[in-house]
């Protein structure tokens, strides 16, 4: 086994797994050593997920099958299926460090290496100590063709808010919908509301994975477009470079809002990211200088 080996599990959506490489990056940093990446359940038959970081400018190697093995737990799959049917239980192997609560804690820092990292890690607390080398390689591999949406001068031309709209399953999902179906209406009412009396001519760029729902179901009284975009890294590019934004409780929405360089930038987002039935902390989340709003979850009706 190599003793200074530092793998971190890659899973899920793109804002996902830019978490996870945002924290392995940092983790990385702290040891002296290079990160390798371990991209979990992508291209299987019941997987709609797919590896998202290549297109970004990473540093980063993706882990051989034999040092995986070396660090995870055997046949770890099995073991949960039969502590699920059965209730057999089991124990992770000493070198495989799960995420044991959705909060930053520090102590993550400490574990000693070698050792493969299995979580979510969602919170700018988990990479503060590499903030700039988070920056640096989340830049976009196809900036230049970005640039050229017909929009992207707007964009940089005016006082330029994202609003980013997260359907999708979380609305259709009833198991997300009862976790992650958060932001109401007047969410986003109150957060354009908030930008605009605080920005001298906002133009509100409308950005959503259900566009044209949120045409018939949503109007704003100020200036706003609908953006169009060959795909989510486009989206991402876009919002990114608007001035301000508002957001979703979504870890996709969270990376557009973060990787705005503008240092005068007004970030709203919701006060709650799970609903009460997650029985999550969420409260390292969302970074002390963005501005939280009401997000309407307690007393509005779902879209």
């Amino acid at each position: 086994m190599e003793k200074d080996l530092l793998i971190v599990n890659i899973q899920g959506g793109l804002g996902n797994q830019m978490f996870q490489y945002a924290f392995g990056k940092a983790l990385a940093k702290r040891h002296g050593v290079p990160l390798l990446l371990n991209p979990v359940n992508f291209g299987l038959k019941n997987s709609k997920r797919l590896f998202g970081l290549g297109e970004f400018n990473i540093d980063a190697k993706v882990a051989s099958q034999e040092q995986i093995k070396s660090l995870m737990t055997p046949h770890l799959e099995l073991r949960k299926k039969l502590k699920k049917v059965f209730g057999i239980p089991y124990k992770l192997a000493a070198t495989h460090i799960m995420q044991k609560k959705f909060s930053f804690d520090k102590n993550l820092f400490d574990i000693p290496l070698p050792a493969l990292f299995d979580g979510f890690w969602q919170s700018e607390k988990f990479f503060a100590d590499a903030k700039d080398e988070v920056r640096k390689d989340f830049t976009f591999a196809r900036e230049k063709e970005f640039s050229r949406n017909p929009l992207f001068g707007q964009i940089e031309g005016t006082e330029s808010v994202s609003l980013h709209f997260r359907r999708g399953d979380y609305v259709r999902n009833r198991k997300l919908k009862k976790r992650f179906s958060v932001c109401r209406r007047g969410y986003f009412l109150r957060a354009a509301e908030y930008i605009a009396a605080r920005t001298n001519n906002p133009k509100f760029f409308i950005f959503s994975d259900e566009p044209e729902w949120v045409k018939e179901n949503f109007q704003l009284k100020a200036n706003c477009v609908s953006v169009k975009t060959s795909g989510q890294y486009e989206d991402l590019f876009l919002m990114s470079r608007c001035k301000h934004n508002i957001i979703s409780n979504s870890s996709f929405s969270w990376w557009g809002a973060w990787l705005n360089p503008n240092k005068q930038k007004t970030v709203i987002a919701p006060d709650i990211w799970f609903t009460p039935k997650m029985k999550a902390d969420f409260s390292d989340v969302v970074p002390s200088s963005w501005v939280k709003i009401d997000s309407g979850f307690f007393t509005e009706e779902d879209f």
